[in-house]
């Protein structure tokens, strides 16, 4: 596709979180993690493009731990068909970002204590609205930049 072509198709706005619970079915704790973690990071490195960041999150790769990359896929533009997003089945609980236009990687480690209440809760609509008003920071162990 010539560049004059994808300028005419390029979304230059990213979906809500409300829009991502649409694509996904609901708005889980796990879809409201994996937003938010890929919302604070790129508003961190601020990609160029759709085509700038890719994203492997290492996590067990089944429900609900997968429904994490519905949310990054939404917050970041890291997408299956584009093959800018993949997953490792891992117990880490882990992201790491790559950014191609400055080379930086960006490792953020999800808090346990924060994955191990979402698999405990009762009320999966209450929890994941009490970690949508979280600071992001609340939600992260720790963060790595390279």
């Amino acid at each position: 596709m010539s560049n004059d072509k994808l300028e005419a198709v390029r979304a230059e706005s990213f979906l809500t979180l409300d829009e991502a619970a649409k694509l996904h079915g609901h708005k889980g704790p796990f879809l409201v993690l994996g937003y938010k973690i890929g919302e604070h990071v790129v508003k961190m490195v601020k990609p160029k493009d759709e085509f700038s960041l890719y994203v492997k999150a290492y996590i067990p790769f089944k429900p609900p731990f997968s429904c994490i990359l519905d949310g990054l896929q939404c917050s970041t533009k890291c997408t299956l068909g584009k093959r800018s997003i993949g997953c490792v089945d891992s117990n880490d609980m882990k992201m790491v970002f790559e950014c191609k236009d400055d080379g930086k990687r960006i490792h953020v480690w999800l808090k346990k204590e924060v994955v191990e209440e979402a698999l405990k809760c009762e009320d999966l609509k209450l929890f994941a609205e009490k970690l949508e008003k979280s600071p992001v920071e609340q939600l992260m162990e720790k963060m790595e930049i390279e």
